[in-house]
């Protein structure tokens, strides 16, 4: 399952760099604040795709940046002036909006941060496929972090029995 989060991270992070590339060589001439928001949001993917082989690899930072790339990835929020929704490979949104339930799933990535002027109905919800991620991936850390442990008592108490003989 652990192979899967690295596929998500690396092809949604492959695809997020890619697309956010392609906006701005179809942009044109940009403004010189539009064109560092793209390449930060590219390098956001960028990291993202690095991040899943290192997590395939497995690479303790990989897990590690995983879990805080996914944490990112559980919210989405609109407020009155602000929207945020962040997502590499799937998102399965369940969102409460005007006292309805809705969900939306997509495939893809997407990086949405946006102060806005005009004011829109509040929604709150969640991306279940990142809070599943990041609990999966706590969850093998803690197993990881306990066998680690446990290999290590062993050791020193094999070190100490040796030192009897």
């Amino acid at each position: 399952m652990i192979k899967f989060l690295a596929v998500l991270l690396f092809l949604g992070g492959f695809i997020g760099a890619g697309t956010s590339a392609s906006s701005g060589y179809a942009g044109g001439r940009m403004h010189l604040g539009a064109s560092a928001v793209l390449i930060a949001t590219a390098l956001l993917f960028l990291f993202a795709a690095l991040t899943g082989i290192r997590l395939w690899r497995g690479d303790p930072r990989g897990a590690k940046w995983a879990s805080i790339l996914f944490a990112l990835q559980i919210p989405v929020i609109t407020l009155r002036h602000f929207d945020y929704e962040f997502f590499t490979g799937l998102t399965l949104k369940i969102v409460r909006a005007q006292g309805n339930w809705d969900s939306d799933f997509l495939l893809g990535s997407s990086l949405n941060v946006m102060f806005d002027e005009q004011p829109t109905s509040p929604r709150f919800g969640i991306n279940a496929i990142a809070l599943l991620a990041l609990l999966l991936l706590l969850a093998t850390n803690t197993v990881r972090r306990e066998q680690r442990a446990g290999a290590d008592r062993a050791g020193v108490n094999r070190r100490r029995h040796s030192n009897y003989k």
